[in-house]
């Protein structure tokens, strides 16, 4: 019966030489702790949100930092842009710092009826804008420009596109901000700043 020692170099050369911990499992260590320090400054960071709650299948809006805006204030005066920061009780479009209660109406878009609305007026501009240049080189024979079986489908078409368009844009009245208001949507609790509660107590 021939027996090997697992000093033999034949085992110290296979897969069944014990691994040397030093070279397996602290590299590893190492490897997952510096990920965990990576992830930890993005899932600690706080995040506000303004919410806006309507009727439809999606309930609520939220506006983050960075997206695009539109609001109408109390004094009639329409104010859109994006987001540059938002506050305990004011946000700021386009460097300029709007109080939530100074605000009356928000303005949201719906993407498919706006996306139909400019589908139908392009193509009825471009119906309308072929037939009358194919008209204009063959007037010799034709004697006219504008087909009555062509301008009337455009106008249709066009006049349709405006109205989807304008629908496209919903208007939400806000009712002393009980429907746009302040979220922390980041499960991390935001600590206000001391000296903000200061002068809110002064």
């Amino acid at each position: 019966m021939i027996s090997i020692s697992p000093k033999s170099p034949f085992i110290k050369d296979t897969y069944l030489y014990p691994m040397n911990p030093n070279s397996t499992i602290r590299p590893s260590f190492w490897g997952l702790l510096l990920v965990f320090l990576m992830i930890i400054p993005f899932a600690g960071t706080a995040q506000r949100s303004l919410g806006l709650d309507k009727a439809g299948k999606i309930k609520r809006i939220h506006f983050y930092e960075g997206q695009s805006i539109k609001v109408k204030l109390t004094d009639k005066e329409k104010v859109s842009g994006h987001l540059d920061a938002i506050y305990d009780s004011s946000f700021v479009i386009e460097g300029r710092k709007i109080l939530l209660s100074e605000v009356e109406m928000v303005y949201t878009i719906r993407g498919p009826l706006r996306f139909l609305g400019g589908a139908f007026m392009v193509a009825g501009a471009f119906y309308f804008t072929l037939d009358a240049v194919n008209n204009l080189f063959n007037y010799g024979a034709r004697g006219y420009v504008f087909s009555n079986s062509v301008w009337l489908p455009s106008a249709i078409a066009v006049g349709s596109g405006m109205v989807l368009y304008y629908f496209s844009i919903r208007r939400t009245k806000v009712h002393d901000q009980n429907n746009f208001r302040i979220y922390n949507t980041s499960p991390i609790p935001i600590v206000e700043d001391k000296n903000k509660e200061e002068k809110k107590a002064e």
